[in-house]
């Protein structure tokens, strides 16, 4: 059967079936792809917002979970040396600085680290207007006297010199100490010449160890305990 169409150039009929059905399909592929561009705009919007949450919750996390900035730590100074007063000065456990004997065939007094009984294990301190303190005793037979070190002056060659009682004197650079705390509480004695005081355990005099100069090191034997009487 053949359509009704105006004109002699009408196309036959399954031509007109074809030319629609190309018109209809290219409307169709039209809306199609219209359709498709939406969907994938869609799809982007959906992911991009997705994105920014996710990015605001892991900030969030990260806010929450992050660790505070440390404060800065600043080194706490060592406390600051004993004042003056009347001590028993610890060296290890149980032994105090004292005066003894020197058992050496010329009987003169030295400073030993011994027993901490008695007035022998009795010092005193005063400090100067420098900085520097100078040590009496509690013994009174040496009322009046203070501790001196045999050497080295300032700028001699270093060797090893014994402590002993002599009579006071604020001109004598060799009575005057420097103490030197730490921060565990201890304190170094050091001299005009820049030797410390140390403890020689292997050396004796009659009341205790041999005490004497020695390089400013981290021995052991160096660092004192002051304890209030």
């Amino acid at each position: 059967m053949t359509g009704n169409w105006r004109g002699e150039d009408a196309p036959s009929t399954p031509e007109v079936i074809r030319a629609r059905s190309r018109s209809a399909l290219d409307a169709s592929r039209g809306g199609v792809a219209v359709i498709v561009a939406v969907v994938v705009v869609a799809v982007v919007l959906v992911g991009a917002l997705l994105w920014v949450t996710f990015q605001g919750d892991d900030a969030t996390i990260a806010s929450e979970t992050d660790p505070a900035p440390s404060e800065d730590v600043t080194e706490s100074a060592p406390p600051a040396p004993p004042g003056d007063g009347t001590y028993q000065i610890h060296q290890a456990d149980d032994e105090c600085l004292r005066i003894s004997g020197s058992g050496d065939g010329y009987e003169r007094q030295v400073l030993a680290r011994g027993a901490c009984d008695g007035d022998a294990a009795l010092l005193t301190l005063t400090t100067g207007t420098d900085g520097t303190v100078t040590i009496g005793f509690g013994l009174p037979d040496l009322a009046g006297s203070c501790l001196r070190v045999d050497g080295p002056q300032e700028g001699e060659e270093a060797g090893i010199d014994y402590y002993g009682p002599a009579e006071c004197d604020p001109a004598d650079p060799l009575q005057r100490f420097t103490l030197l705390p730490a921060a565990d509480g201890t304190v170094r004695l050091q001299s005009v010449g820049e030797q410390c005081m140390d403890v020689y355990e292997d050396y004796e005099f009659t009341d205790g160890k041999v005490v004497a100069t020695a390089n400013c090191s981290e021995s052991a034997t160096q660092p004192m305990r002051f304890r209030p009487v």
